[in-house]
């Protein structure tokens, strides 16, 4: 995650929290991304699900 910079927590889940983020360094200001970051208790049973998505 530390290539964006994040403004908000848009989405919350059991395995993961969504973040509106922004990339770092860019030229397009009105470009936003949703950056999912998984929970790190939860990542050992969900990596395998993350992994097909």
């Amino acid at each position: 995650m530390s290539q964006y910079c994040i403004y908000e927590v848009i989405g919350l889940g059991g395995y993961s929290t969504i973040y509106r983020g922004q990339k770092k360094n860019t030229k397009n200001t009105d470009e936003y991304f949703a950056v999912k970051k998984v929970h790190k208790s939860q990542e050992p049973e969900v990596l395998e699900e993350f992994a097909t998505d």
